[in-house]
């Protein structure tokens, strides 16, 4: 069931890759594209693998999932002030 975020994730790096080392500017967007579009495609199988596995608590899963990413995407301000 996690086949696809597994092929996604590998299909990123090289997208990555070609994002960093593209000729112009118009190259790297478009590059840039291409690896959001295959990198984000983990979170949909994810999110149902999480609500099948959690049964009755998958109201409660779902929302300690959420508050994990709300969290993790303060890490890097909050890794800014300690820092910076």
């Amino acid at each position: 069931r996690l086949f696809i975020p597994i092929v996604g994730s590998l299909l990123a790096v090289p997208a990555w890759w070609f994002c960093l080392h593209a000729d112009s500017f118009q190259g790297a967007m478009i590059w840039l594209a291409i690896e959001y579009l295959v990198a984000e495609c983990w979170f949909g199988p994810v999110v149902a693998v999480l609500q099948s596995n959690a049964g009755s608590k998958g109201g409660t899963a779902q929302g300690m999932f959420t508050l994990a990413g709300a969290l993790g995407n303060f890490a890097p301000a909050g890794l800014g002030l300690l820092y910076g």
